[in-house]
């Protein structure tokens, strides 16, 4: 950019007793003028460049003005551009804090819901338990006992998730041994009569899917233990979860006692247990399927999440 000062001074520069010094027609470039204008001001004036022969010369001047002051705009934007970004660090860092402290207090709230959850079933169990005493017919008895157990199922639910603290997952692996323990300590069994093998994977499942599946775990374990293993019996039960393809996980509870008879749907059997076990799977839109092999195998086949 030219300004009027540069103008005026490339009119001075045209005489010849500016001319450059020297024999040539052309004078040596950036010799002979001042770099500062007519104002000494450093920030609009730059170098000045002479051009020229013996008998004129042109002055070229660069004018720095723009520049300068784009220079400044640019410090000054930065400069806030620093200041708001320590302003929103500062912000972050409360929040962070304000967010760190909400999330405790939850899981807090949620570890006390589950152990007062628990405390209330076992309250209930123990109710149940007194009931019992009362009871004299075995029918009843037997039908008590059989609620008892899915009480308690439920409530060791609760008693994994407040022991794990992932209120929201059940580590499956080690509710299914919990689980299986208590069913056969409930039908008073003895290890030596019967076996229990467990595999299961190391796997969690959804507190919303996992009460649901736990219960078809124990409807199918005491259902094994009342029917395959008549008149003392010795015997197995194998327990198995695993991963399939497609989010899908399996179920399996198999025995090798006596078996269902021939002719038996599970789906229309006057088994409460079983009935439950249909309900169950629907809940949980799996499928179940029963095998007659070398005793009796359930499959429970549902999506993971």
């Amino acid at each position: 950019m030219v300004g009027h000062d540069t103008l005026r001074m490339a009119e001075l520069g045209r005489t010849r007793d500016r001319a450059a010094p020297g024999d040539g027609d052309r004078a040596a470039v950036g010799e002979g003028i001042p770099s500062k204008g007519r104002d000494a001001d450093p920030d609009r004036f730059g170098v000045a460049m002479l051009e020229g022969s013996r008998d004129e010369c042109i002055v070229f001047i660069l004018d720095h003005t723009e520049y300068k002051r784009s220079q400044r705009e640019k410090e000054g934007l930065l400069e806030q551009l620093r200041v708001l970004n320590t302003q929103l660090e500062e912000r972050v860092r409360a929040r962070t804090a304000e967010l760190s402290a909400m999330l405790k207090e939850r899981e807090i709230l949620l570890q006390e819901v589950h152990h007062r959850v628990k405390n209330n079933l076992q309250v209930i169990s123990s109710l149940i338990n007194i009931q019992l005493r009362k009871l004299e017919e075995r029918a009843s008895r037997s039908a008590l006992e059989e609620c008892q157990t899915r009480v308690q199922a439920i409530a060791l639910i609760h008693e994994k998730l407040y022991q794990f603290q992932d209120y929201a997952r059940v580590p499956f692996s080690e509710y299914a041994k919990s689980l299986a323990g208590n069913v056969l300590h409930a039908a008073g069994i003895a290890p030596a009569n019967i076996s229990l093998e467990l595999a299961v994977e190391d796997l969690t499942i959804a507190v919303d899917r996992a009460i649901p599946c736990g219960l078809v775990l124990n409807e199918l374990m005491t259902n094994a233990l009342k029917h395959a293993f008549p008149d003392g019996r010795c015997g197995t039960i194998r327990v198995t979860l695993s991963r399939l393809g497609g989010g899908f996980l399996r179920l399996s509870v198999r025995d090798d006692g006596i078996g269902l008879p021939a002719d038996t749907d599970f789906r229309r059997t006057g088994s409460l247990g079983l009935q439950l076990v249909s309900t169950l799977a629907e809940q949980l839109e799996g499928t179940v399927s029963v095998h007659n092999e070398l005793g009796t195998t359930f499959e429970l086949t549902f999506p993971a999440d």
